[in-house]
């Protein structure tokens, strides 16, 4: 069976993975492997996290605690790259826009792997954001853009990407939260 990585950071990326993940795994065409950061702290949180979408013991972390920013990009790096060299996936999926998700792009660029960019197109235009920056440079690097509203798709047309590989995938963050209130009793979702 074909492998993919999911990469994304933390609380977020977790989320955004969850609902691809378990896509995944019921279609059955595909492994998914997961790829979390973990940064000061954190960890017992993800783990739980994931243990509520069926990923427990199903992923591999890469400590980004402590340092500067550029030396946890560079520990993302890495440590992707190290995931991708066990692995082989033909496909790495990079969740979010934090330092993980970047890391992911770059390690699937340098070792010559297609990427696909979720939440690709999201702007708000502010350079001196670090996330931005993170989101401008994953989408350029990716092949496959899954947009979660329709501003990424334009954004992305605009940007030049050719909108046969844009793809509307609506928002994995919703889906993760219609299962968490699905698992909490919250019959409305």
């Amino acid at each position: 069976m074909k492998k993919l990585v999911l990469a994304g950071g933390g609380n977020e990326g977790t989320l955004l993975i969850a609902p691809l993940y378990a896509a995944l795994n019921k279609n059955g065409l595909y492994n998914p492997l997961v790829a979390l950061s973990a940064g000061s702290g954190s960890e017992p949180f993800n783990r739980e996290l994931a243990g509520c979408f069926g990923m427990e013991g199903s992923y591999r972390t890469i400590d980004l605690a402590g340092g500067t920013p550029l030396e946890r990009l560079a520990a993302a790096m890495t440590g992707m790259e190290k995931i991708i060299a066990a692995e082989h996936p033909v496909l790495v999926v990079a969740c979010g826009s934090d330092d993980t998700a970047l890391g992911a792009a770059l390690a699937a660029s340098r070792l010559s792997l297609p990427l696909a960019a979720i939440d690709s197109g999201l702007r708000n235009y502010e350079r001196s954001d670090p996330r931005e920056v993170n989101r401008v440079l994953i989408d350029s690097i990716a092949e496959l853009h899954f947009v979660s509203e329709h501003s990424g798709e334009y954004n992305l047309i605009n940007e030049g990407v050719p909108d046969e590989k844009v793809y509307f995938a609506g928002s994995l963050l919703i889906d993760s939260l219609a299962v968490l209130m699905q698992q909490t009793g919250h019959r409305n979702a």
